[in-house]
């Protein structure tokens, strides 16, 4: 009995292992197609997420187009009578003055050479920039150089910011250094540039 029980067993036994095979590849395909549906998924929610950020992204452009507007607030003045010399070597020459929305920029160069010191500083007492009318802006003092402080035989080119405006319709300012002193003073001279403006166009 025993003999002609084993083809038997040794059949059910192979049945069981192709039925366990058959159950291996099902779980394999399961677990693939599981795999994919989820790869798939979280693509589309990358998607979604890069779309939302394309939108936020194109919603911030017109920040850069508003850039215009401010330049276009500026004014732009030419110079006439920008150039004045003193006999303490001292030379400033005046290019243009802009006019922004809170302040006016006086773009200029000096120059000093002189045989009897080694220095002078043009803001000493602080620049001015007379409007008329009892108008006078005051120069805001540079960091880098507080006393505008120029070497024997140097020369610098210079940005002088004096907070407010220029009015609309003004023909001539005063830029005045070291006002009250003379031409000559060695350590501080006085220069007075009287500017004649023209809007530039």
């Amino acid at each position: 009995m025993m003999l002609a029980t084993m083809p038997t067993v040794a059949r059910q036994t192979t049945a069981c292992a192709s039925s366990l095979r058959k159950s291996a590849r099902a779980a394999s395909v399961l677990t693939f197609v599981l795999a994919l549906a989820w790869a798939m998924s979280g693509a589309s929610v990358l998607a979604q997420s890069g779309a939302q950020s394309g939108v936020q992204s194109g919603a911030a452009a017109p920040v850069g187009e508003a850039a215009p507007a401010a330049s276009a607030s500026e004014k732009t003045f030419k110079v006439s009578g920008g150039q004045a010399s003193v006999p303490a070597g001292v030379t400033i020459q005046v290019r243009k003055i802009v006019v922004g929305e809170d302040a006016t920029v006086v773009h200029l160069v000096a120059s000093f050479d002189s045989r009897r010191t080694s220095r002078v500083n043009l803001n000493e007492a602080n620049a001015t920039l007379d409007l008329g009318d009892g108008q006078r802006l005051q120069l805001r003092q540079p960091d880098d150089n507080r006393y505008l402080t120029i070497a024997n035989g140097q020369t610098i080119d210079a940005e002088l910011v004096f907070p407010g405006q220029i009015p609309d319709g003004t023909k001539q300012v005063t830029l005045s250094f070291n006002e009250g002193n003379e031409g000559d003073d060695q350590n501080a001279p006085g220069v007075i540039l009287r500017l004649s403006l023209a809007e530039a166009r």
